[in-house]
């Protein structure tokens, strides 16, 4: 039985380089052509990892797609190519697409890749890889040991943009406690010093409350002014429970905490430095998250950055967005809403 699994990569950029080094190093995996409009960029890929002819290189993704047939597809374009690449994955008989996140620029766009993951028979997944960092696993096993006791409060950061990197806070938050679903949100956000990423339009600044089915009070918080006055890092997420509290950053580093029960074990914690957090090549959390990939396609089982948790994500994410532009709450799960709430709260302030 072949067990390699015959692999793609569409985009050659930053995202495609980190990629491609995971998938070479896991040796289940075959590479067998390259994608981009920039044939300089892919001739640039090609260099670094020394790619032979045999990997064929094209800067259509369709031909790309119906001339190789691929098992599985990695596509690290910018956002709103994710559907329509998940599409024609899925007409080119593709059984499974690992994309970049946020999941979609749009909510109708989320909608219906959630309708095609749960109908196309072709597997979707994100890259929500800080769920393999070393130190996020240790997290998970101490609040698991009852390290803080019953988690009772989480704050979640990120430097700017929820949409692209408010993901990882959530993510994160739900990789320690679960998937508990969110019942509620109610967000503000400042439009100075706004942004665009990938030609995704993100706010300046955001404050948001959330609450989770079991009780959980959440809150996020993104471009604040002056944070390293904070928290030691501003990206990540702060765990309160009744008996401790553990402040992280998106790896998993511990900086302040208590513990009633476990202070020797979270001192020790404590000591792992960020990049024993992240990981070491070749062993980081991208490779580790591309091996728990080939784990998962080749024994059938859902692998851990399925589609669902990045669906999970943006539902609250577009939920916020919509509770500025409602001025007031809303419920989850999320309806009602088209496109991207930020946008027409952008437009209404270019009218006024």
């Amino acid at each position: 039985m072949n067990t390699k699994i015959k692999i793609a990569l569409i985009g050659c950029g930053k995202r495609g380089h980190l990629h491609t080094a995971a998938i070479l190093h896991e040796p289940r995996y075959e590479l067998c052509a390259i994608c981009d409009i920039k044939p300089d960029a892919m001739e640039a890929l090609a260099d670094r990892f020394k790619l032979s002819d045999e990997v064929k290189r094209y800067t259509s993704y369709e031909q790309m797609l119906d001339e190789i047939r691929p098992e599985m597809v990695v596509q690290a374009l910018w956002p709103e190519h994710r559907l329509p690449v998940y599409k024609s994955c899925i007409k080119y008989g593709v059984k499974h697409m690992v994309s970049e996140k946020p999941m979609a620029p749009t909510w109708d766009d989320a909608v219906e890749m959630r309708r095609l993951a749960e109908t196309s028979g072709c597997r979707l997944s994100f890259t929500h890889q800080r769920r393999f960092s070393p130190g996020n696993r240790k997290v998970r096993e101490l609040v698991k040991a009852g390290a803080i006791g019953e988690i009772e409060r989480i704050d979640m950061f990120a430097f700017q943009h929820l949409l692209d990197c408010g993901t990882h806070s959530l993510d994160q938050a739900w990789s320690y406690i679960g998937d508990i679903p969110i019942s509620w949100v109610m967000g503000s956000l400042e439009l100075k010093n706004s942004v665009s990423w990938f030609d995704t339009p993100g706010e300046g600044t955001f404050a948001g409350t959330l609450q989770y089915s079991n009780g959980i009070l959440g809150s996020i918080f993104l471009g604040l002014p002056n944070i390293a006055s904070v928290r030691p890092d501003e990206n990540g997420v702060t765990l309160y429970g009744t008996k401790g509290y553990m402040e992280l950053d998106w790896e998993g580093k511990l900086y302040g905490h208590f513990s009633a029960d476990m202070m020797a074990e979270l001192d020790e914690f404590a000591a792992m430095t960020p990049s024993d957090c992240l990981g070491h090549y070749p062993d980081d959390n991208i490779a580790m998250m591309w091996k728990n990939l080939a784990d998962c396609y080749l024994n059938g089982t859902e692998d851990e950055t399925n589609w669902r948790n990045a669906y999970n994500a943006v539902e609250v994410i577009f939920a916020l967005y919509e509770s500025v532009r409602r001025c007031g709450r809303v419920e989850l799960p999320l309806t009602g809403v088209k496109g991207n709430p930020l946008i027409d709260i952008i437009n209404l302030q270019k009218d006024e």
